[in-house]
């Protein structure tokens, strides 16, 4: 299972964001739509372009299973 640390640099942290989303099966489009962020937002915090908190705690949930 992928792990989210807080202290890794953005362009890892984007990437291991991707890939727990990809290990649950769910799509770019679908993530927008469970967390109220854009799909471009996603894109853009997965790629290390942009940084959010509160996404990142949309995705800590997720690894939660909440």
């Amino acid at each position: 299972m992928t792990s989210i640390d807080l202290l890794t640099p953005q362009p890892v942290l984007g990437e291991n964001a991707r890939n727990l989303r990809r290990s649950k099966r769910i799509s770019v489009s679908e993530m927008a739509r469970k967390t109220g962020y854009s799909r471009q937002a996603i894109y853009n915090f997965e790629n290390g372009v942009a940084q959010s908190m509160t996404l990142l705690q949309e995705y800590l949930r997720l690894n939660e299973g909440v």
